[in-house]
């Protein structure tokens, strides 16, 4: 048994909804838009839940049925009060947006299994801390981008690339450890992240993008540890951050586009 695609979209004065027992899958949209609708319980033979479903709607709480392997996009989109989320372990996909905008959401903690995240899925959430767990390879495009309340972060050492815009605007990230098999960072990756006060890359890393570090404005210092220094092009517009690169390489990293903007550079 199914609930077709925006059966009760909008349906503004909607409240309370007893679903059947036989009930396997809610289509694309049916209850996006009811915003006077704060809890559902959905029963355990649920397994597929259609995109954006619960988007702009006022629940506080969610479980989702033990037998859901992926959500879809946009499920809880603008969710404004979600505070609570419980995920079966089952769970192994996170589409795009998914709990974007849940401002009321300050943690939530993701299955083991989880090997996909889309973009933007967590974005201008109210997220605080955060656990990645291991066998994530990447991080997408947007997947922080403006977690205004976001100060802890642990990521996974199966990481190999960080989006673009993965923790643009993340304003109360003070510190993060990158891990050690990392390749790539995409650009913005983390603009504007305005608490941050040191930043190292790890050897491992052969690409950086433009403008991963700009308006990072109480950025102190940035540790490389390349012996040949990785090209880049423009990564930081803060004057006063020093580089800290191994002993022998400063010349080589003075005469590096985009490093020799640096204007103290100092070895470890």
């Amino acid at each position: 048994m199914s609930l077709p695609s925006q059966m009760c979209k909008n349906c503004m004065s909607l409240e309370s909804v007893k679903l059947p027992e036989s009930l396997q899958a809610i289509g694309t949209g049916v209850f996006s838009g009811c915003k006077a609708l704060k809890r559902i319980e959905l029963p355990t033979a649920v397994k597929t839940i259609g995109g954006y479903a619960f988007s702009q709607s006022g629940l506080l709480s969610i479980r989702l049925p033990d037998g859901m392997a992926t959500i879809s996009n946009g499920v809880f989109n603008e969710c404004f009060s979600l505070a609570e989320v419980s995920l079966p372990q089952g769970v192994t996909s996170i589409g795009q947006d998914v709990f974007a905008n849940c401002r009321a959401m300050r943690t939530i903690v993701l299955p083991s299994g989880i090997k996909e995240i889309g973009d933007r899925a967590f974005a201008r959430s109210g997220l605080e801390s955060v656990i990645i767990p291991d066998g994530v390879t990447a991080l997408p495009n947007g997947i922080f981008h403006g977690c205004l309340s976001l100060s802890e972060v642990s990521l996974p050492q199966t990481l190999i690339d960080i989006k673009e815009n993965a923790f643009k605007e993340c304003a109360s990230l003070k510190g993060i450890v990158l891990p050690q098999f990392l390749t790539t960072i995409g650009d913005n990756a983390f603009e504007g992240c305005k608490m941050l006060e040191s930043f190292e890359f790890p050897l491992s890393v052969t690409t950086i993008g433009r403008m991963t570090l700009y308006d990072c404005v109480n950025l102190q210092s940035v540790t490389c540890h390349w012996m040949d220094p990785v090209k880049i092009k423009d990564i930081i517009d803060n004057k006063t951050t020093v580089l800290r690169v191994p002993v022998g390489t400063e010349k080589a990293y003075k005469k590096s586009k985009g490093w020799k903007k640096f204007k103290t550079i100092e070895t470890r």
